[in-house]
């Protein structure tokens, strides 16, 4: 069986394994959240079009996207990976993994914006939450 090391910690045991066979009600809810996030991610990627990359850049000819989910958060994408953390957590029994693996850039990306856009991105970014709409 494949074990993922990182130090002293194994996160994929026979225990946490036979869980992913287990369709309780909890496993489904988080199962659920996770796709939901995936799909919120893939939204994002085809809303971004030429101007998505993994790298965080300024791109020729870059354009501030304010539609698709973009008209409601300034970070839609990470939300998508934030939908994650329930179902890892399910999955591992803890949340360093996700910290660890998926920590965003958020602050590097915005600061990169805010240079290159400025007053359009100062008043985008007043108009939105982060990540979740009305409260963060």
């Amino acid at each position: 069986m494949y074990q993922q090391d990182n130090g002293n910690t194994t996160y994929l045991n026979n225990e946490n394994m036979n869980r992913l066979s287990e369709w309780t009600v909890g496993y489904s809810l988080v199962t659920f959240v996770s796709i939901l996030g995936t799909i919120l991610r893939l939204w994002c990627f085809a809303v971004l079009d030429e101007f998505f990359t993994f790298d965080i850049t300024i791109k020729k000819n870059h354009k501030l996207i304010t539609n698709g989910p973009y008209k409601y958060l300034i970070h839609p994408s990470y939300t998508g990976l934030l939908l994650w953390v329930p179902y890892e957590a399910y999955i591992l029994h803890q949340l360093r993994p996700f910290v660890s693996l998926h920590a965003p850039p958020v602050y590097k990306e915005e600061a990169l914006l805010r240079n290159h856009f400025r007053k359009e991105w100062d008043e985008y970014s007043k108009a939105r939450k982060r990540f979740i709409p009305f409260i963060i």
